[in-house]
């Protein structure tokens, strides 16, 4: 008991910020270690095998694989760029002290040992979305071509070569924008309906950083027959599905195995959808058929038209209306981003707060909750007015790839208030305020809004006190 009652008071002698100091310098050393710490390229290569796809998996477990094998990958680029950052920060730190210390000393300069790079080698991936896909006999639905680089290496040619079952799935349309817009002359693209193949491919202009989830192609399909499951795959190999980076002749998947780079999309079709007639869809580009049958490359001729229809032309002072923003879609032409710029004269005119079953409520807005079933925007950026100024902002997106119908979208609720003019317009605005808002209709940051489509809104003053519409 005296051993230790004296060990103990010993212990404790020890100057307390001395200690803590100690703590944290070991804390710190232990952490620093433990994060730059990289796997063995055998563990990771043997990791990799282990979620290497097998077609004949379930479905759940193929996607539960490649999910799993995109986070490894992510885990060990990061890592791989942790201890690059390292190694250069040592050696920076290591010059200078020698550099600082030859001052006073002939001693040469040894270089700190590099800290090993990886030998295997972390390409792009390709990948067929969504990766699952449920759908109705007769029905039409879009798959995006996304590409995955965790390094973003300049790109310098690509080809595309995608496989299906022509009995139970026929391609409708094939969107390559923007990716025709860096392809050096006419892509090559063929559709071959006879074996069930699309290939798209060609030399870029120049290298080419392309940006992660990049959608290089989009594709519209018509399910034929039911089944339980029917991929659509990408086919492999010099001759088919390859990209070529600056400087490196094979850079779909890794260098630690061989055909991880891809995965495929499965499509489950059910009976027939009767209460849902299929529309007809005419080709993107009339007259400009590439391959195939009403198949055609890019989206520059068919687009999107905008309207103001007002539920009354003549007003009263006081009295309230409703005017209608309806979408012109006759092509049933795909966007992914809408916004509203909507001017009226706030001398004369007023928006009524209408937000029942809105997105967005906050502040003043425009009506779209009656048409969330029809327009499933699912990027909810804005919704305002500001009657001071007489301007509606209106901007919403989409994350799927939808050919939204012609209608009405919004309604807009105004009371006249005491005119000064014989009659009033609503109207969009092109222009754009200082923030540059504007009106639009985009896809993929393309614009695709017609504007000799674009109708706006002439309202007219009668005399005489209205009533109030509740």
């Amino acid at each position: 008991m005296t051993i230790l009652k004296y060990t103990t008071m010993k212990f404790i002698r020890i100057p307390m910020p001395l200690l803590c100091c100690f703590l944290v310098f070991m804390i710190l050393h232990l952490a620093k270690s433990v994060s730059f710490s990289l796997e063995s390229e055998e563990e990771f290569k043997r990791k990799l095998e282990e979620l290497r796809d097998d077609p004949t998996l379930p479905r759940e477990e193929r996607l539960r694989r490649h999910r799993k094998k995109l986070a490894l990958i992510l885990k060990r680029r990061k890592e791989e760029k942790e201890l690059e950052m390292r190694r250069r920060r040592e050696e920076a730190k290591r010059k200078a002290e020698e550099e600082k210390s030859s001052k006073t000393s002939q001693k040469a300069y040894v270089p700190l040992p590099s800290i090993p790079k990886p030998r295997g080698n972390i390409g792009a991936f390709l990948s067929i979305e969504p990766l699952d896909i449920q759908v109705k006999k007769g029905e039409e639905f879009f798959t995006k071509i996304v590409y995955s680089d965790f390094k973003e290496q300049p790109i310098r040619a690509l080809r595309l070569t995608i496989k299906y079952d022509r009995q139970f799935l026929s391609p409708q349309k094939v969107y390559d924008y923007p990716l025709h817009t860096i392809i050096a002359g006419n892509p090559e693209f063929e559709v071959d309906e006879t074996r069930g193949i699309i290939t798209y491919g060609g030399r870029l202009k120049t290298p080419q950083k392309i940006k992660m989830k990049t959608a290089l192609l989009i594709i519209k399909w018509k399910a034929l027959q039911e089944t339980t499951n029917t991929e659509i795959r990408f086919l492999l190999g010099r001759n088919n599905t390859f990209i070529i980076a600056d400087g490196i002749s094979d850079y779909l998947g890794t260098s630690y195995t061989d055909r991880d780079g891809v995965i495929a999309s499965g499509v489950t079709i059910s009976g027939d959808n009767r209460a849902t007639p299929v529309p007809h869809f005419r080709p993107i580009i009339p007259g400009a058929e590439l391959s195939g049958k009403g198949l055609a490359s890019t989206m520059s001729v068919e687009r999107v038209g905008l309207r103001l229809s007002s539920s009354k032309y003549r007003i009263k002072k006081n009295e309230e209306f409703i005017v209608d923003v309806m979408l012109i879609n006759p092509y049933h032409t795909v966007f992914d981003d809408l916004s509203l710029c909507i001017r009226f004269d706030p001398e004369q005119l007023e928006v009524v707060d209408w937000d029942k079953g809105n997105w967005i409520r906050r502040g003043i807005n425009i009506y779209d909750g009656f048409a969330h079933e029809e327009y499933p925007f699912d990027f909810l950026k804005l919704n305002t007015v500001d009657n001071e100024r007489g301007v509606i902002k209106y901007a919403m997106g989409l994350s799927q790839l939808l050919d939204l119908p012609t209608g009405v979208f919004a309604k807009i609720k105004l009371r006249a208030k005491t005119p000064t003019t014989p009659r009033t317009l609503i109207y969009f605005d092109y222009t754009g305020d200082s923030s540059g808002f504007t009106t639009d209709v985009k896809y993929l940051g393309m614009s695709v809004l017609d504007k000799k489509n674009v109708a706006n809104c002439q309202i007219a003053f009668l005399s005489g006190a209205g009533l109030m519409n509740k």
